[in-house]
């Protein structure tokens, strides 16, 4: 049977709410230069005030969530005359500070690369406008594990009414005998409009919801729901923890592109036909720090600064790394760790794919138990045991037991590492 998972975006996969508050801050900050005798306090109100009225007279279509429109509506509330460009920049700062503080939520990476990696079709179908929605998913880096996207703007009416559903079941392509899935926070309209269509509505929050299907307050949960049933060791409970969300410095990754630019080439970094990523490569930043690829970034071609994460601190136990950059580092970074932790002369650790080798170099290559999965502290573990013996620390290269086509090289440099790894692929 076929499995169609429609997803709620704001509140449900990131804290939306959060950001649309540091937002508004922004907001009445930049508004207080315009207008200074305008308390914070005032400031909300009428932009509560405005937003009421917005809604009201476009009630269900996605123009109601303008934000522009709002702030039209308080410069007309204090009778100030038409200002383009008060209300261009205004409206720029709010999406812009909403931008930079979304976070997703904790698991939901993970739970969609397995909900892909199972062929479960996934779309967002979400009640905002299109340009907005699809800038929310290149900032959370998530918009490459989802096959469609449907906003209210386009259907023409918003959750829970149909059109928007029949939409998404339009893209999807889905046949008769589809199952489908919606998760989302909002019981009126994800719950109740999955409930209007026939589908299994699945309610994602802490509320009650008496008619949904199935309630979950943690994402990784939807996984059992939609009949995905893992072992403990097969799902990676990895967290992330930013400290600053700024893309690092050209000059700082320049030397990373040029050999990860070789390794995609080579197809031992990339993506799988299922459109998972594979293969990772970092270096060592400063003494205790290092710059890795990012999340999910197999699949692009050449790489940004955006696309790369500086890993400032880790903790095995807690399997959690804190970081800052654009984007979430690798949920191998552990990996990484335990190697430059291990050796202060390791400048560069390079993690690829190679299913021929992998088999090929079976039992005579140093190698991590099968029964560790990749990601993990016990990962970690394993490869610092390995370290320990030092005549495998100086042959720079070790196969992942448990993670088939998996190998981890490490060095003072990249050319020491290229070179090696060319070595075993003649």
């Amino acid at each position: 049977m076929e499995k169609l998972l429609l997803v709620d975006l704001d509140d449900t996969l990131c804290n939306s709410t959060e950001a649309y508050a540091k937002a508004k801050k922004a907001c009445f900050l930049f508004f207080n230069r315009i207008k200074p005798g305008l308390s914070e306090r005032k400031f909300n109100q009428l932009y509560k005030d405005s937003r009421r009225y917005i809604h009201k007279i476009l009630n269900g279509t996605a123009s109601s969530h303008n934000r522009f429109l709002y702030f039209q509506k308080m410069f007309e509330t204090l009778n100030f005359s038409i200002k383009p460009v008060l209300l261009n920049k205004i409206t720029n700062i709010y999406w812009n500070t909403t931008y930079k503080n979304l976070r997703l939520f904790p698991a939901v990476k993970e739970t969609l690369c397995i909900l892909q990696q199972s062929d479960v079709k996934l779309g967002i179908i979400s009640d905002l406008l299109t340009q907005i929605q699809i800038k929310k998913l290149e900032h959370l880096d998530i918009a490459q594990h989802f096959d469609f996207i449907v906003c209210s703007e386009e259907a023409g009416r918003e959750k829970p009414f149909a059109p928007i559903f029949r939409l998404a079941l339009k893209k999807a392509g889905c046949g008769k005998n589809c199952r489908v899935y919606v998760v989302g926070d909002n019981y009126g309209r994800d719950v109740l409009g999955a409930n209007r269509m026939g589908f299994v509505s699945i309610y994602f929050g802490n509320k009650k919801a008496s008619k949904a299907n199935y309630v979950i307050k943690k994402f990784n949960k939807i996984l059992p729901v939609v009949g995905i049933h893992l072992k403990d060791n097969e799902y990676i409970k990895f967290d992330y923890i930013v400290k600053k969300s700024v893309p690092l410095k050209k000059r700082s990754v320049q030397e990373l592109d040029k050999y990860r630019d070789l390794l995609y080439k080579k197809k031992l970094i990339g993506i799988n036909k299922k459109g998972i990523g594979f293969g990772n490569i970092s270096c060592r930043y400063n003494k205790n720090k290092f710059i890795i690829t990012g999340n999910a970034t197999g699949g692009i071609i050449n790489l940004k600064p955006q696309h790369y994460a500086l890993v400032l601190n880790w903790n095995f136990k807690e399997n959690k790394v804190v970081y800052s950059g654009k984007t979430s580092p690798s949920s191998e970074s552990l990996s990484h760790a335990i190697i430059y932790e291990s050796d202060p002369s390791i400048k560069v650790v390079v993690h690829i794919h190679n299913n021929q080798l992998w088999s090929r170099f079976k039992n005579k290559i140093s190698a991590t138990p099968s029964n560790i999965s990749y990601g993990t502290p016990e990962m970690a573990n394993a490869i610092k045991r390995i370290l320990k013996k030092k005549t495998i620390s100086n042959k720079g290269i070790l196969r992942m037991g448990g993670h088939r086509g998996g190998f981890m090289l490490f060095g003072k440099n990249f050319q020491d590492i290229y070179e090696n790894l060319k070595s075993y692929l003649k």
